[in-house]
């Protein structure tokens, strides 16, 4: 299994909206791919702004390549993203999964 982090800092103020909207895109496309196994989005306070890591999980990376494209190390990003005041990462990082309980 592969583990994909992608990043970002929102504003406080807008958060309790872009977590519903990552979960209506992202996660929603991520789900509609033949392989996904499953997200988790943390989030952490820094000040006035939220970071948060969205964690989805493949069970290959041919199944990323369905949800990402060819180019797997560049994030999946949508045009409304920015409405919301996000500064994103525009790589994502991948992990093999040694373990998961």
């Amino acid at each position: 299994m592969i583990a994909r982090e992608w990043r970002c800092v929102c504003p406080a103020d807008n958060i309790n909206e872009f977590i519903p909207y990552l979960s209506l895109t992202g996660i929603k496309d991520a789900k509609n791919t033949p392989g996904f196994k499953g997200a988790e989005i943390f989030k952490r306070e820094e000040g006035a702004s939220i970071e948060v890591t969205l964690i989805t999980f493949w069970e290959s990376m041919e199944s990323i390549i369905a949800f990402a494209g060819e180019n797997v190390e560049k994030a999946v990003l949508y045009p409304e993203d920015y409405k919301y005041g996000i500064s994103s990462d525009l790589s994502v990082t991948h992990y093999t999964v040694a373990d998961r309980f």
